[in-house]
């Protein structure tokens, strides 16, 4: 088995790459740049194939990510870099804030509901158009040997939930208006359907991330019942459209989700991007990993980054808990610079000598 150098940051010599993370754009890294065997793109659908790959993916190294505010226009665009708190509108009407603390928006409790009774939906929701702006990333920026992102924002019951003013009002409305709910999921996702088709026209997308919250971090917000009966089926059709043309589909959803395994499965998801805080991810990795791949935010590397031992230790934890047999990547929150290096590093180097194990080399 080989044993994979780790050079130490700001070694002279040491292959080095400057990125910047879609999650965090105004902070810079500066990374070991891997001697790849083969591109990312091929380890990446490896690892989504459930099939050994060369090692665990990384989405600082291996990917480029861009959201579908990006290229359309009159989506909303957050604003990510903010140090203040700001109060916008998104492209439906809906007022969002966003939370510095927090690092991302919530409905702005302040906001006005764009719609009281769900029943009246197709007299007030408005669709909006779906044009492309002027983006130059295919010209300046695009690299084919990385994996291709797109980062699809709102799901149907988010959306509902926007509209609706809160979950509270998202979950009633589902309770007592199934009908009205199921009419309205159904022309959103004919609507999501034509914005997806416009970004493949453009786009040589890989994966899209899918975004759809379904929990608290205590239980799922709606029954299996209700999964079945409203919000199972909306989700099946962006899943085969995205398939359909080639593509992997990883759905986001937030909250403690793990009933829900099954029916993600059975619509084909590919890969889905769930909490450890509020999963039993190792578990759910142990009875699902060969039949869906998985997205590893483990906040412990972030917690313990720095403790200089101990953080390469969960990094090496990462690998050993959820790397069998490939269908796992990683991504990392870690704004020092040196920790950056060398946990990046040490997920690069040791997943190498897991998988090279478990090919028996």
């Amino acid at each position: 088995m080989s044993v994979y150098p780790r050079p130490a940051f700001g070694q002279p010599g040491a292959k080095s790459v400057e990125l910047w993370s879609p999650y965090t754009p105004h902070i810079p890294y500066v990374l070991p740049q891997p001697d790849y065997p083969i591109t990312p793109v091929e380890n990446f659908k490896l690892a989504a194939a459930r099939k050994t790959p060369v090692w665990m993916p990384n989405l600082l190294l291996d990917f480029q990510l861009l959201h579908m505010s990006d290229v359309l226009e009159g989506l909303v665009i957050f604003p990510w870099e903010s140090k203040e708190e700001v109060v916008f509108k998104d492209e439906f009407g809906c007022q969002w804030k966003y939370i510095v603390s927090a690092g991302g928006a919530m409905m702005d409790p302040d906001g006005t509901a764009v719609l009281d009774d769900i029943t009246k939906w197709e007299k007030i929701v408005k669709f909006p158009e779906i044009k492309f702006n002027d983006s130059d990333f295919l010209e300046k920026s695009y690299d084919p040997d990385k994996l291709f992102v797109m980062d699809v924002f709102q799901g149907a019951t988010e959306r509902l939930i926007s509209l609706l003013g809160g979950y509270g009002e998202g979950m009633l409305a589902m309770a007592e208006e199934p009908e009205a709910c199921a009419d309205f999921f159904s022309a959103f996702v004919e609507w999501e359907k034509k914005q997806i088709d416009k970004l493949f026209e453009k786009y040589p997308i890989d994966m899209i991330n899918y975004h759809d919250d379904f929990g608290t971090e205590r239980d799922t917000f709606f029954s299996e019942k209700m999964m079945e009966e409203l919000v199972l089926e909306p989700t099946r059709q962006i899943v085969k459209q995205v398939k359909d043309k080639g593509a992997l589909f990883e759905l986001h959803s937030c909250g403690n989700i793990g009933r829900f395994m099954k029916y993600f499965i059975d619509i084909g998801v590919d890969i889905v991007q769930i909490q450890r805080r509020a999963n039993d991810l190792p578990a759910i990795k142990r009875q699902f990993g060969d039949k869906i791949g998985f997205c590893i935010t483990d906040d412990r590397i972030s917690r313990l980054a720095h403790e200089t031992p101990t953080r390469l230790e969960a990094a090496r934890e990462v690998v050993d808990l959820y790397g069998k047999n490939g269908g796992a990547y990683v991504r990392t929150f870690i704004s020092d610079p040196e920790v950056a290096w060398e946990v990046v590093n040490e997920l690069y180097c040791y997943s190498r000598e897991y998988y090279d194990r478990e090919r028996g080399e």
